[in-house]
């Protein structure tokens, strides 16, 4: 027990000196006392992991989740090879990599679901071929009867253009928005020759209008980015709870009179065996490292020892 004190105390110190630090001396720092194992243990390595990964999240500006990804993902290689041994570490920078692409994943799908509910439709388009529309009265075959402009034809009479059908026809706009989208068609020469009127601050061009997506785009990472710092938060709980998680399943894993073996066991381990031993008689043997010269005892031994006269060793 006492070879986890050192770790724990040199957790909080860095946990306190993040506030003080950028980002990048945080993540050296961190790497630096994974590399002299000063942070050890697979709680404090996760707390750690957890802590500094939801600080490359909240302070990194991201254009969209994919830079996202890629800062988590190097940070986490970063961590991962500074002490390999420490499976937790990769396994808090997996955990948190999946988060984000469930995020992107759920914001994808959402976007995909708005689509127009009307389309718009301009006069050009509405209309083809103006031609069309137009009333041809051959001369030749018709004869003026009187002064009333009303003619009489030799021949068929024309036919005028029928009403216009609903997918040919010109649909008035109905809104504001309708009549800003409905713009007047830009002449090319116009632009060649510098109008005036031609420019980025111009309502004919939608070089206004560019800066919007751009917002738009950084809203919706924001809004995932808070999504995602939720969910750290929640790993965190989670580490925080995990030894009592494990060691309210020890009533059902050690039955009466078994024979559990431990090699040198983690705060965890001792939990789950001290909660087993509060309503059940078991023997537990503990291996571990050769006894220092000061100790005949492993400090192991002596916690489970000294919690229950029920557990044997």
């Amino acid at each position: 027990m006492s070879s986890v004190k050192p770790s724990l105390s040199e957790l909080e110190r860095y946990l306190k000196s993040l506030k003080g630090k950028t980002l990048e001396a945080s993540i050296d720092s961190l790497i630096s006392l994974l590399k002299r194992r000063q942070i050890s243990g697979a709680e404090p390595c996760a707390v750690a992991t957890a802590h500094i990964l939801l600080q490359v999240v909240a302070k990194t500006r991201f254009q969209d989740v994919d830079q996202m990804l890629e800062k988590v993902q190097q940070v986490g290689c970063r961590l991962v090879a500074a002490q390999p041994k420490e499976l937790v570490v990769g396994n808090i920078v997996r955990r948190v990599l999946g988060l984000i692409r469930d995020e992107a994943a759920e914001d994808r799908n959402d976007g995909g679901d708005e689509t127009p509910s009307d389309v718009q439709m301009t006069p050009t388009a509405a209309v083809a071929d103006a031609s069309k529309l137009e009333h041809h009265w051959p001369p030749s075959t018709y004869t003026k009867q009187d002064a009333g402009a009303d003619y009489i034809s030799s021949g068929p009479r024309p036919v005028r253009p029928g009403a216009l059908t609903s997918a040919s026809s010109f649909s008035v706009p109905k809104t504001l928005l309708s009549l800003l989208e409905a713009a007047p068609t830009v002449d090319v020469h116009s632009i060649a020759s510098g109008s005036p009127y031609i420019g980025t601050g111009s309502p004919y061009i939608g070089g206004s209008g560019v800066s919007t997506p751009m917002r738009g785009q950084q809203t919706r990472v924001n809004a995932i980015r808070a999504e995602i710092i939720d969910g750290i938060e929640e790993i965190k709980d989670e580490i925080s709870q995990v030894d009592d998680q494990i060691a309210s399943a020890a009533e059902v894993q050690i039955h009466p009179m078994d024979y559990v073996l431990v090699h040198q066991p983690s705060a965890t381990v001792q939990k789950f065996i001290l909660r087993a031993a509060a309503k059940r008689r078991f023997t537990v043997l503990i291996a571990t490292e050769a006894p220092r010269a000061s100790s005949d005892e492993p400090p192991s031994c002596s916690a489970l020892g000294r919690c229950s006269p029920m557990a044997a060793s």
